[in-house]
């Protein structure tokens, strides 16, 4: 309404598929963009998107969100947006973001890279899965001092009897011991009863996410994990100041696709190493390294007809998909996942199950047909 006040022409949009519809059929940039949501931990990609969508439609984007964590709004800007207003939104202040553009001394906007902060904290991260473990210990190594691994819940529930962390990343499936029972054992009896455990896990139904914040859990985050939602994480459940630590500024040339193949996606393989080439090709090979055992393990599960089994093993592979540029893969896990959880019949769906086992033949014929790369894959 105030903007109508303004007479300037206005497109509203009052959900998503309308939002959409504005960028993608206007012909002419918008001279402002003005973008207002929710603003948690669970949105942050989401609202990262939309900055990506509509930046190159307007000349000036800002978000307006419900929340003053200044990590959360850094966060942001990085991604494109060049400014983040609170709700509810202060009349003068949004007059003055919306005018400054247009005054002779306004500066032009550039952002610049933050300098990098380490967090005093000790953090423990569990995850039966090595290339998920080692993902997260390489994001989180840039962002806090100690970093302790457990590779299940009783190897967790021990180191936590012994050591006080400041937060604990914990899995949900695991061997010997799941994260739901370490989490209450962990809080029942050890250094750790108050301190927050967040569950990890690569797909969970709304219900689900429910009871993990019943069983005890602060929170959750559903993989894949990015740098900035680590770090809002952290700065959610740490008082902590961060120290000074030096890092170099400039930046890592992106290096091509290990491999040519149309299952790989390795823009987005880099966006989820945060960046990192080595790491992401390291967590591709890890990948392609454990396809072999998957295919085994899943097909005689399938002929055994034990849905319960075939459910556990694509759970484990959708994690793995997660932290790697193979979308059609993560999605034929999630949607065989998905299915299985609600009502667990194999027959419901075969077809998706044997378009993974294709897919997943099919990604190891063209790692091993690549010869001239064959030094760096598998």
């Amino acid at each position: 309404s105030l903007l109508t006040e303004w007479q300037a022409n206005v497109t509203p949009c009052f959900n998503e598929a309308s939002f959409l519809s504005a960028v993608e059929n206007t012909q002419t940039k918008f001279d402002i963009c003005l973008i207002g949501h929710m603003a948690s931990v669970d949105h942050m990609q989401l609202l990262k998107g939309y900055v990506k969508t509509v930046r190159d439609s307007t000349d000036y984007l800002y978000l307006m969100l419900n929340t003053v964590s200044h990590n959360m709004r850094e966060a942001f800007i990085g991604s494109g947006a060049d400014a983040c207003l609170s709700k509810p939104l202060n009349h003068r202040k949004l007059c003055e973001v919306l005018a400054a553009p247009y005054r002779l001394d306004h500066p032009v906007h550039n952002i610049e890279q933050s300098e990098q902060k380490l967090l005093p904290l000790k953090v423990l991260v569990v995850d039966d899965n090595d290339a998920n473990l080692k993902l997260i210990c390489t994001l989180l190594d840039e962002q806090v001092e100690v970093i302790d691994t457990a590779h299940n819940g009783s190897q967790a529930y021990s180191l936590s009897k012994s050591h006080k962390y400041d937060v604990i990343f914990m899995d949900i499936q695991m061997p010997i011991m799941d994260g739901i029972t370490a989490c209450k054992l962990i809080q029942e009896s050890s250094l750790n009863e108050d301190t927050p455990i967040i569950a990890v896990t690569a797909h969970a139904l709304h219900s689900e996410k429910e009871q993990l914040l019943k069983d005890g859990f602060k929170g959750y985050l559903t993989k894949p994990i990015d740098e900035d939602t680590l770090k809002q994480i952290i700065s959610d459940h740490s008082p902590q100041t961060p120290i000074n630590r030096e890092k170099s500024k400039n930046e890592i040339p992106q290096s091509p696709a290990p491999f040519e193949s149309s299952r790989i996606d390795w823009p987005l393989a880099l966006q989820r190493a945060g960046g990192k080439n080595e790491l992401a090709l390291e967590m591709l090979n890890m990948l392609l390294l454990s396809i072999p055992e998957t295919l085994n393990l899943l097909t005689k599960a399938i002929d055994d007809e034990a849905c319960e089994q075939v459910l556990s093993i694509v759970h484990k592979f959708h994690g793995a998909c997660c932290y790697t540029g193979v979308p059609k893969l993560k999605s034929l896990a999630e949607t065989i996942e998905t299915s299985l959880k609600n009502e667990c019949v194999l027959e419901n769906i075969e077809p998706e199950l044997f378009e993974l086992q294709d897919e997943l033949e099919n990604l190891l014929v063209d790692a091993k047909m690549d010869s001239k790369n064959k030094k760096d894959v598998l």
